[in-house]
């Protein structure tokens, strides 16, 4: 006799996705305004240490916004079907 567990989801896919995109978006603005804190400027000689990682903190806060779109529009991943995946080549 096979015991079958009844253990259910801790949250959909949806809301996951969700809270991701939202700590991406914290966690990006954290780096840019510590990177502007710090100094990101760039100023006669050149940009500081801190000037690339103020950037790749605004790719970050950029990308969450794309990470939220799916779970926002309701549907469980951005690509419709499997021709989204094939290149466009002429």
């Amino acid at each position: 006799m096979q015991q079958e567990s009844a253990q259910k989801a801790v949250g959909s896919v949806r809301q996951w996705e969700s809270l991701v995109a939202v700590l991406f978006l914290v966690f990006g603005s954290i780096v840019m305004w510590d990177s502007w804190r710090i100094g990101s400027r760039c100023r006669g000689e050149g940009p500081h240490a801190v000037y690339v990682p103020f950037y790749v903190g605004l790719m970050i806060v950029v990308s969450a916004p794309v990470i939220l779109y799916a779970p926002a529009k309701g549907k469980d991943a951005v690509l419709e079907n499997s021709r989204d995946l094939s290149p466009t080549f002429p």
